[in-house]
């Protein structure tokens, strides 16, 4: 079983998470809803966006950082990242981001082992679609 960060992963991996850090930052800055849409709405989502790089360079110069994406490649994560934060679909405020999780389901009763089976993660993204339903996404 994995149960911790492998700092042995590859750079595409280590980028990747440090993308998912990006995001999470700058969902955590989100302003209310009910802003109106127009230049301050943009300034505000550059001034996110800055944020959240900042944030990462921090958290990658960081002793935590260092030991979980030490190879990443951070210039293409902001790519990447930027890309995400632009795209008008993701401005929303989602109920819960990088959210870990765990849970047990009881052993088949066919299963020799008799061994229950644990589940654990994070989450990406809860956000609520048009009815209102929570739904994951990636």
């Amino acid at each position: 079983m994995l149960t911790e960060l492998d700092s042995s992963a590859g750079e595409a991996a280590q980028t990747g998470t440090a993308v998912h850090y990006a995001v999470a930052e700058w969902h955590r800055r989100r302003a209310p809803d009910n802003e109106p849409e127009g230049e301050t709405n943009h300034k505000r989502n550059q001034e996110r966006c800055r944020a959240a790089v900042a944030a990462l360079r921090a958290f990658h110069a960081s002793e935590k950082g260092l030991s979980e994406i030490p190879r990443a490649d951070l210039a293409r994560a902001d790519k990447e990242f930027l890309g995400y934060a632009h795209d008008r679909r993701n401005w929303v405020d989602p109920v819960l981001v990088e959210h870990s999780l765990q849970f047990t389901l009881p052993a088949a009763p066919d299963d020799p082992t008799g061994q229950p089976i644990v589940i654990m993660g994070t989450l990406d993204q809860v956000r609520r679609d048009a009815n209102g339903y929570a739904r994951v996404v990636d």
